[in-house]
């Protein structure tokens, strides 16, 4: 039981932030329209952010606790319990305090989802979709200070590295059902204008994941 939820949490987490850092990229690189079409998957995509935060901090909260019942082999049921265990693993391993790093920075993150969500204008919306961005990337970055390579000798060297890795990957993974959405949203309903607003955000995208 243990080891699923943590690989299931594990698996939860990366896919949220995925989406949130390729997601709000691919919002960016698509560009805002007045289409009626058009607005309503940007929509669609903006609502969906407030659930990928959500996901991500009760992601990160089983991880945590699965982690520690795993440390000290105790039953995940029992672990939720035991409060003075899980303190000690949050505030005494780097594991523990990469997670309260990222649980710190996801209620922020909520800020520019509902700014998203609320949004009546290209720029304040552009505004949100950024901050989304810049946010979820932090987030992300701080996933591979609890690996391995954090613990090796030659740490300052490879965790760049491993860092731009995991964002990149995170863009590409998750900018893929936005695009996906795009086309399945215009198929029903092309014209001229929304197929070369579709081509358009994909050569965008596709640049993106090239460099990725």
């Amino acid at each position: 039981m243990t080891e699923f939820v943590s690989v299931l949490s594990r698996l939860a987490g990366y896919l949220s932030l995925a989406w949130l850092i390729g997601g709000a990229a691919f919002l960016l690189l698509s560009r805002p329209t007045v289409d009626p079409i058009l607005c309503a998957w940007r929509d669609r995509g903006n609502r969906s952010f407030l659930w990928a935060v959500s996901i991500c901090f009760l992601a990160t909260i089983m991880g945590l606790v699965a982690q520690t019942a795993a440390s000290v082999d105790l039953p995940f049921g029992q672990m939720i319990g035991e409060v003075e265990w899980l303190k000690s693993f949050a505030f005494h391993t780097r594991y523990g305090r990469v997670a309260l790093l990222k649980l710190s920075l996801l209620p922020i993150l909520l800020v520019p989802a509902l700014l998203l969500v609320k949004a009546k204008f290209p720029r304040s919306e552009g505004a949100g979709a950024a901050l989304v961005l810049v946010l979820a990337t932090i987030v992300a970055a701080a996933g591979p200070l609890a690996g391995h390579t954090a613990g090796e000798e030659l740490a300052p060297w490879l965790l760049p590295f491993h860092i731009m890795h995991a964002v990149a990957v995170s863009a590409w993974i998750g900018g893929l059902p936005a695009w996906i959405a795009l086309v399945l949203t215009v198929g029903p309903s092309a014209n001229a204008e929304r197929c070369g607003y579709t081509a358009a955000a994909l050569n965008r995208f596709s640049r993106l994941a090239t460099i990725c």
